[in-house]
């Protein structure tokens, strides 16, 4: 297991969830399983790749796109 960097620590103390939304409404998704697949894999992926939280935020929300390349979702951190 990779060491949280001390931006993630210092996050991880307060309340937050992590959200996720996907649209499955165009023809990317006409064999839903394999699509949803990808696009999860792609976002695991991403977030493990992340090193920093900071780096995160700038580009948050994350936007998720499908095969096509179209914009179907997005995946955000929010403080509470």
């Amino acid at each position: 297991m990779n060491c949280l960097s001390q931006s993630w620590k210092l996050y991880l103390t307060e309340t937050m969830k992590f959200k996720l939304e996907i649209n499955m409404d165009n023809s990317a998704f006409e064999d839903a399983g394999t699509e949803l697949a990808r696009i999860l894999t792609r976002a695991v992926e991403r977030l493990r790749d992340l090193s920093d939280f900071n780096e995160f935020t700038k580009r948050s929300p994350g936007v998720l796109r499908d095969i096509n390349g179209n914009a179907v979702g997005q995946l955000y951190f929010v403080k509470e």
